[in-house]
């Protein structure tokens, strides 16, 4: 049976690295993957041993120690450990002063599946070594992070795609998710990822956080159309816009999930996206565009054009009691509405339908509504034997004990539904 043990160990029987090293030592066949957390001492001594361990240690299989300054020579010892035992497939080490010099010295990441090098301060010439390592040993991995990076941007990204390209006739072969977020990529980076993505597998993809803007929304929109295999796509907090959501939405896709989130998207781009989902997107399945200016009028656009839908996140979009409503009956398993100051009167109104949805889980908090109002929506539950609903989430409204007691008797009746909610400090009098 896998185990998954931290430095702390597994019910507090190892308190320190020294006692989970023994284990690796030993040998655990119950120690299938290593997390040793950043709050305890793990240094170049401690790295020898690991590396010294594994040479004889048939039974791990992943190695998680982020968040510790490691020397290079250490580093060097467990490259040549990991070049001839190929039982590790998962990789996580360093701080971030893993620099450039650090993947150098970790070497060609022999036949790994899954490797973290998230905010480990990579730049250009760290994606040059991490390109040719991965066109030569790059053919089981199947996730690579490097989000954080910030010293990445365009000309990394191409170097580490001229380095791949150059040692392998496909270019990573079986990768599956690719996370660049928070790298400064741009729109040279893009197209250097377009070339990548051409001949790839690649299905999840992370572009949050860097700052492609309206324009990079062109190789963006090709890049949509291309990318037969891509299911899942992050452009949160991507500086996109109104005009960058028009250009992608002319585009066909065969994407499942996209996250729009945070990009300054008004009614206008609300209407692409519309448009989008009845012409051009037919087979998305979750959509997140929270934090956006949808207004009212954006949501109803928006909702108006699905029909069925895995997960949508309107969350903080000032979406209006009327555009709350225009979602509920389209068919959405999962709809998050946090934060849009719904207030008491969207509590009431949206209780009148919550008995008819088909929704599985519903996020209401942080709406400003009142304990009355909270009352009713739990009461439209008590009046059905029957619902869709597992979980519904009512946290940061305003609560009684009058509340928590009809969540009680709402779970007596619909016993598999999770009511998520800030419980009362105080006992109420009117009870």
């Amino acid at each position: 049976e896998k185990c998954t043990m931290s430095a702390w160990g597994s019910s507090g029987a190892a308190k320190s690295c020294n006692t989970l090293l023994t284990r690796v030592e030993r040998n655990d066949p119950q120690l299938k993957e290593l997390i040793i957390l950043p709050t305890k001492t793990f240094g170049g001594a401690e790295l020898e041993r690991l590396a010294s361990a594994l040479s004889q240690n048939t039974n791990l299989i992943s190695i998680s120690a982020s968040g510790h300054f490691l020397p290079l020579s250490s580093l060097r010892t467990l490259s040549q450990v990991l070049k001839h035992d190929a039982h590790i497939k998962q990789l996580a080490i360093g701080d971030n002063n893993l620099g450039d010099e650090g993947v150098a010295a970790l070497g060609g990441f022999h036949d790994l599946e899954k490797l973290d090098l998230a905010y480990k301060n990579l730049g250009t010439e760290g994606m040059r070594f991490l390109g040719a390592f991965t066109g030569i040993g790059g053919r089981h991995l199947t996730d690579l992070n490097l989000a954080r990076n910030p010293k990445i941007g365009d000309e990394g990204l191409k170097v580490f795609y001229n380095g791949t390209k150059s040692l392998s006739g496909i270019v990573l072969p079986n990768l599956r998710t690719f996370d660049l977020s928070e790298c400064q990529i741009g729109v040279e980076g893009l197209k250097a990822l377009q070339k990548f993505l051409v001949q790839s597998s690649l299905t999840n993809l992370s572009l949050a956080s860097n700052p492609l803007g309206p324009s990079s929304c062109v190789p963006l929109a090709s890049l949509f159309t291309t990318a037969q295999k891509i299911q899942f796509i992050s452009l949160a907090s991507c500086e996109v816009g109104d005009e960058g959501v028009i250009t992608l939405s002319k585009n066909t896709s065969q994407l499942r999930q996209l996250d729009l989130s945070n990009n300054q998207i008004g009614h206008i781009g609300a209407k692409a996206l519309a448009i989008a989902l009845r012409e051009n997107w037919k087979e998305l399945l979750v959509l997140r565009i929270a934090n956006n200016p949808l207004g009212s009028d954006g949501v109803r656009e928006i909702s108006s054009a699905i029909n069925g839908f895995e997960e949508l996140d309107l969350s903080q979009t000032s979406c209006g009691v009327a555009g709350a409503k225009s979602t509920l009956l389209r068919g959405i398993r999962t709809l998050r509405l946090f934060n849009n100051q719904l207030g008491s009167n969207g509590f009431l109104e949206i209780a009148k339908l919550l008995p008819k949805t088909n929704i599985v889980e519903l996020d209401l908090g942080g709406n400003k509504a009142n304990a009355d109002s909270m009352m009713e929506l739990l009461r439209s539950l008590l009046d059905v034997k029957e619902t869709s609903l597992k979980v519904l989430i009512i946290g940061a409204n305003q609560t009684s004990m009058e509340v928590e007691y009809l969540v009680e008797k709402v779970k007596e009746i619909h016993p598999t539904l999770d009511v998520a909610r800030d419980k009362p400090k105080e006992k109420s009098n009117n009870l």
